[in-house]
């Protein structure tokens, strides 16, 4: 992502990035679409020849070419098989930007304007998730649902989507350690998170603040701007990571952690960028993942947790596994714990579905990705995942098929059990 800049301007190097691309067709058996499919233009080779025939003029951007486009779910998995290192991610956010800027027609304004609520965390959206709240307590989603009233005015979906809501906490500006001090950090929040995941936020403090750390909450932080780069506004991307830059700026901190790891490739990459065009070192901020935070800080041995023994199984993001490559950061962390049984949840080498806004706007092969992994879990009492959509997705699948098992971020486990 380029802060301020249209993708237009990029033309050339995107070209040349394009023709990287040597069709050898080794991605095709790890994209999640092409496996389901079996349609070319479904696979990454597909996609970057589509790439290719719209920004060299050749293709129209018609219905069922930006389908193909939309129907891929930005899991990257074929960017760690292909032998010419394609920056496939990047291309597909570029060609959809450039889609945007050319043509108003390809541009879901409704889509636009809900996103933009969703990432201003306003008193608008706070006052939403409030009523949410409150139609919850009330049972009123239980009724229309046994009257059928959500099917009719298809909010089943969504409602689906939504776990038992708390009521938002009101964020102090620093969380300070019972003790001695080691180290201090910020603590990004997120956009969703807040709404709805705020037991993680509060599980990551409380175990940030018995480990020594003085955590920060800068109050002007707002969304990553993920859900805004992926979906092809990246200047709406853009302003929102000029604005984390700011606030996090402003507060001194240099190490931010996240518990999302979608938004932490995000704030990663967008901080760099920044950084670079404006003249700051590399190192102005440490952008972490919380699990590989905390296992890189080595302050976490078994003998400060209490014993569980259950058996987890550990859920790998894209962004985390693909991306970031910290997979193995929840498998450390979580055995430490005493009689914990751990075990990878079948199909992780496959996107589970979420992808942003996919499981909604894409259902039926949301599910499909999906189902796949619950079905095939047995005596299983936890499922752990460090990103916010697919703990949504899979949450639901569970509670779809009556299925009682929780799905936790790793460091609540953590803090479950911590003895300090």
């Amino acid at each position: 992502m380029n802060a301020k800049t249209n993708p237009i301007e990029h033309k050339e190097s995107i070209k040349k990035e394009l023709d990287r691309c040597v069709m050898c067709g080794l991605c095709s058996d790890h994209c999640p679409t092409y496996k389901i499919t079996g349609v070319e233009a479904e696979s990454p080779r597909g996609r970057l020849a589509l790439m290719n025939g719209l920004w060299n003029k050749e293709l129209e951007a018609d219905t069922p070419l930006l389908k193909h486009l939309d129907h891929c779910l930005g899991c990257r998995a074929c960017e760690a098989v292909c032998p010419s290192q394609v920056n496939y991610g990047h291309l597909l956010d570029q060609t959809r930007a450039h889609l945007n800027a050319t043509s108003d027609k390809n541009k879901n304004k409704m889509a636009l304007r809900a996103m933009n609520l969703i990432a201003q965390g306003g008193s608008t959206i706070r006052l939403f998730f409030r009523l949410l709240w409150l139609t919850q307590r009330l049972k009123l989603p239980v009724i229309a649902r046994k009257m059928g009233l959500l099917r009719v005015l298809k909010l089943d979906r969504l409602e689906g989507y939504l776990p038992s809501l708390q009521p938002r906490p009101k964020w102090k500006a620093v969380y300070y350690p019972k003790n001695e001090c080691v180290g201090r950090v910020g603590l990004f929040l997120g956009c969703v998170a807040q709404e709805v995941d705020s037991q993680t936020l509060s599980a990551s403090i409380r175990l940030l603040t018995k480990l020594g750390y003085e955590v920060h909450i800068p109050r002007m932080q707002n969304c990553c701007g993920a859900l805004h780069l992926h979906a092809g506004y990246a200047e709406h991307a853009d302003d929102l990571a000029q604005k984390n830059h700011h606030s996090f700026s402003q507060s001194g901190i240099q190490t931010i952690v996240s518990v999302a790891s979608g938004c932490t490739t995000t704030l990663a990459d967008s901080m760099n960028t920044i950084n670079k065009k404006e003249g700051h070192a590399d190192d102005t901020f440490r952008i972490k993942d919380i699990n590989h935070f905390l296992l890189t800080e080595n302050r976490l041995t078994s003998d400060l947790f209490a014993p569980l023994a259950q058996n987890i199984a550990i859920h790998d993001p894209c962004s985390l596994r693909q991306i970031l490559k910290q997979q193995q950061a929840p498998y450390e962390l979580l055995k430490l714990i005493p009689e914990v049984r751990i075990s990878e949840l079948p199909g992780n080498q496959y996107c589970c579905g979420a992808a942003g806004t996919h499981m909604i706007t894409y259902p039926e092969k949301a599910d499909l990705l999906r189902s796949s992994k619950i079905q095939a879990l047995s005596n299983t009492q936890i499922i752990a995942t460090s990103n916010i959509g697919c703990a949504l997705h899979l949450a639901a699948g569970l509670r779809s098929r009556q299925n009682p098992i929780e799905v936790l971020h790793p460091v609540t486990i953590l803090e479950r059990q911590l003895r300090l």
